[in-house]
């Protein structure tokens, strides 16, 4: 979990024209207060949070690929792009697909190939891709809700860590990137949340844009 506010330093005229109040990465990592790792804590900087802990000398690729989202920005910037323009832009970056083609490797051994790409295209073996078709063979689906069966995971018994409860609404068919989400905040607290569905709940895939959904909201004390 990563908390904090992602506004202007108090006491600019005391502190770097470019300080933030940073936000800080909570997990299981850390035994103390003190070892929470504080980030962004100065203006233009960028970084990647994956599975793997925080200061892996060895970051993985996907993460690496991902900081290409400050080019996005800066590129939206340089060319006064709108929101709009530039939610797409960041989305383009989450449609990186860098991941190794392995036609014959099982689904479980797949998984450690994950961390090469932030996209993942729909990947499994010979049952999983019959239960895709089986559910592409119903017809357009709703998005996925807690009692309809999508296409996006592994079946329960054969993920490489099964959950201790069903999975709402993602139990069988192929594995991949099922959702993607762009969140941008501005200086005064503002909350633009995006998030785009890539396929419906039976397993058509969604042209682009088609699944979105846009949520704004301010966040109640920020300027506390």
């Amino acid at each position: 979990m990563v908390a904090g506010k992602l506004k202007r330093k108090r006491g600019e005229d005391e502190k770097p024209a470019r300080a933030l109040e940073g936000i800080a990465i909570v997990s299981n990592r850390c035994d103390q207060l003190e070892d929470v790792p504080w980030i962004a804590e100065t203006r233009g900087e960028v970084y990647g949070l994956s599975n793997t802990v925080y200061n892996d000398p060895k970051p993985w690729p996907k993460v690496e690929l991902g900081k290409k989202l400050k080019e996005a920005v800066q590129e939206a910037v340089d060319k006064n792009l709108d929101e709009a323009a530039l939610a797409e832009r960041l989305f383009s970056v989450l449609d990186t697909d860098t991941l190794p083609k392995h036609p014959d490797m099982s689904l479980a051994d797949y998984i450690k190939e994950l961390k090469q790409s932030i996209f993942v295209p729909a990947i499994g073996d010979e049952s999983h891709r019959k239960a895709m078709a089986d559910a592409v063979a119903r017809g357009p689906g709703h998005f996925a809700t807690d009692d309809q069966k999508a296409a996006e995971s592994l079946q329960l018994g054969e993920r490489p860590d099964p959950p201790t409860k069903p999975n709402l609404g993602f139990e069988v068919g192929l594995y991949g990137t099922q959702r993607q989400t762009v969140i941008m905040v501005d200086w005064d607290g503002n909350v633009s949340y995006r998030e785009r569905a890539l396929w419906d709940g039976n397993g058509n895939p969604i042209e682009r844009g088609k699944g979105d959904e846009v949520f704004r909201f301010k966040i109640e004390g920020w300027e506390s």
